[in-house]
């Protein structure tokens, strides 16, 4: 019985000692200034200037403002779900309005005249009823002309 436990005990520590990784000392000794940058713009990866462009427009437009996006997808499952939902998170106190149907690959054309805004990321064509309001490397914000 006694050397039933011992056996027991010496897996375990075997176990034990070949699970244990030197990164989880080194995690400590991370600097944590890249590593909070490299995975604040992971998310972003597919859309290089997109969080910069959104976190740009916030505080561009008023609070509860229905902002359109464009982007330069016309597939909802290959891209432009993607830009769309990092849009809604990032701009939390405006109404992101999509310019595709969900889950589908049409351009629903009454989005345009929901919207008081449009955002487009890199370039689009200039919106009919729209004044180019702010441009940046990443994209152009628009709001409706009065």
């Amino acid at each position: 019985m006694r050397l039933a436990r011992v056996a027991a005990l010496a897996s375990f520590l075997a176990i034990a000692i070949g699970a244990f990784q030197t990164f989880y000392l080194r995690a400590y000794t991370f600097d944590a200034a890249p590593m909070r940058a490299y995975f604040t713009e992971l998310p972003y990866r597919k859309l290089p200037g997109f969080q910069r462009l959104m976190t740009e427009v916030g505080p561009r437009t008023p609070d509860g403002a229905r902002i359109l996006v464009w982007l330069p997808y016309h597939q909802w499952q290959q891209g432009y779900s993607y830009g769309y939902w990092r849009a809604k998170y990032l701009l939390v106190h405006e109404t992101v309005i999509p310019l595709l149907e969900m889950n589908r690959d049409a351009v629903e054309p009454t989005r345009l005249h929901e919207a008081e805004w449009v955002v487009c990321y890199h370039t689009c064509p200039p919106p009919p009823g729209f004044v180019l309001a702010w441009k940046s490397e990443d994209g152009t914000l628009w709001r409706r002309g009065r």
